[in-house]
């Protein structure tokens, strides 16, 4: 599993619904390029989002929904009521054309 690089941090606050977030994955650039996060020729047909606490637990009211379209996976997530305030994650099982299965994780999200 791979974590998705980046610098920023998602912060939910209670009185926030349907935050939309987008994960690109892009293909390599060539067959022996190593410059993208999916492998060259291939994209992504499908994809399973699930949210994780600290305790790495399933939470199932952080993520309200999720899609793929153009290699993009847009999560629609809100403030997790029932989970509360805390860390949280995001694990991504992206299907990729070929049929392989690639995980991507995003750790950086935080309810307050």
């Amino acid at each position: 599993m791979s974590t998705v690089n980046s610098n920023w941090r998602l912060v939910i606050r209670p009185t926030d619904t349907a935050i939309a977030v987008k994960f690109l994955s892009e293909a390599c650039s060539s067959s022996t390029a190593n410059d993208g996060n999916i492998p060259y020729g291939t994209s992504v047909s499908s994809a399973v989002v699930t949210a994780y606490d600290d305790d790495d637990s399933v939470v199932a009211d952080l993520v309200d929904s999720y899609s793929v379209a153009n290699n993009i996976v847009t999560v629609i997530m809100s403030y997790p009521s029932t989970s509360g305030a805390g860390k949280y994650s995001l694990r991504m099982t992206l299907t990729l054309s070929d049929a392989s299965t690639q995980e991507e994780r995003y750790d950086k999200i935080e309810a307050i």
